[in-house]
């Protein structure tokens, strides 16, 4: 279900009040009002994800250098294509169960390596769309409705990272289940900007 508010005080009297396993902020000009509520938002629930769903492309120079600090867990650019928030709630969804689902039921991971926001914002659609589509495929072949419950939830998750060090970190450790890695070429190096950080990753990759 979605829960549609129209103001801090009054989203965290649902969060306080009511179960809920995503906040997402939507931004237009008022960012600072997006940064207050993931604050307000991690002093009540620690563990509850917040992202920011910004709809003006010139916003992001100043939000990523800052949300990211506060309460916020990741930001997404609205680009007229509705699949982007299926993949939001996907996204949330694999960052909370890779662990478990890779440790007890073997699931497999892809590693996206993307550190431009309008970027990941459009792949990560696409990518979700493909790994849907070929999903229910093979539900489709299911022998039984369990056989089908259990061949959707061994669906292929995606993890995401937007620095060197988090994608050597991210592939370290789930390694057994890396079902394959999409990289950018340019993206962060010890926190800087390096034009073949994608091509050091991949020949790390290939060397281990």
């Amino acid at each position: 279900r979605i829960r549609k508010v129209s103001s801090v005080e009054r989203a965290l009297e649902v969060i306080c009040g009511e179960k809920i396993d995503l906040v997402v902020a939507i931004v237009h000009e008022e960012r600072e009002l997006a940064v207050e509520l993931a604050l307000k938002v991690k002093a009540v629930r620690p563990d509850l994800p917040v992202t920011i769903l910004a709809t003006d492309p010139s916003s992001l120079p100043r939000l990523s250098g800052t949300a990211m600090h506060h309460g916020v867990d990741r930001i997404f650019l609205w680009q007229n294509d509705p699949t982007l928030l299926v993949a939001i709630i996907k996204y949330f969804e694999d960052r909370a169960n890779v662990d478990h689902d890779t440790r007890v039921g073997g699931v497999r991971v892809v590693l996206l390596v993307e550190d431009s926001i309008a970027h990941y914002s459009t792949i990560l659609p696409a990518i979700y769309t493909a790994i849907m589509r070929l999903t229910r495929r093979l539900i489709d072949e299911g022998l039984n409705l369990l056989h089908k419950q259990l061949r959707m939830r061994s669906r292929a998750k995606i993890v995401l990272a937007d620095s060197l060090e988090e994608a050597v970190d991210l592939y370290r450790r789930y390694r057994p289940y890396i079902l394959g890695v999409v990289t950018d070429v340019r993206f962060s190096k010890a926190g800087r900007p390096e034009d073949g950080a994608g091509f050091e990753l991949v020949r790390m990759l290939r060397g281990e």
